[in-house]
């Protein structure tokens, strides 16, 4: 088990706010996700909320613990630019399935990466074309030592 040092805390920290700051600046108001919303960025699709009690807003990937801290200090690492992802969870708090194909019609993403068997089956049940990576969990719990191939795919998506 490894410990966060403060200067890894701010940087998850910081991507944590500058998403919020995007998604209220450009995300339409029926979207619960977060991010860039814009013509031909990247989707990224998760599951939903780890704590939806604690989630309101249900916001993806917004933590600054666990695999969402986890995954933005290898964003900020790899200088994965935020301002073309979108992120969007494939259930509601509740756990009732959102319609997915309003987001792509709005933003015609240039890729859709699933997060994990659930979404990845959102996207099948929606027939929406798309990409699959293991969940950041998973991966962290498993593969701590190898690259996540997520970030390398993301470099080629937006080169």
């Amino acid at each position: 088990m490894s410990i966060c040092s403060i200067s890894d805390y701010d940087r998850s920290m910081n991507r944590y706010l500058l998403r919020i700051q995007l998604g209220m600046l450009t995300t339409p108001v029926w979207a619960s996700g977060v991010g860039a919303f814009i013509k031909g960025n990247v989707l990224i699709l998760g599951e939903q909320a780890s704590d939806p009690s604690n989630a309101p807003e249900q916001q993806p990937f917004c933590s600054s613990k666990g695999c969402s801290g986890w995954l933005n200090n290898l964003l900020e690492e790899a200088k994965i630019p935020e301002d073309h992802l979108f992120w969007l969870n494939v259930n509601n708090n509740d756990g009732t399935k959102i319609d997915l194909h309003p987001y792509i019609h709005s933003l015609k993403p240039r890729a859709v990466i699933a997060l994990g068997s659930v979404a990845a089956t959102r996207c099948i049940d929606q027939q929406i074309e798309y990409e699959k990576f293991y969940h950041p969990q998973y991966w962290k719990r498993f593969h701590y030592n190898e690259p996540y191939v997520l970030i390398d795919r993301l470099r080629e998506l937006l080169k």
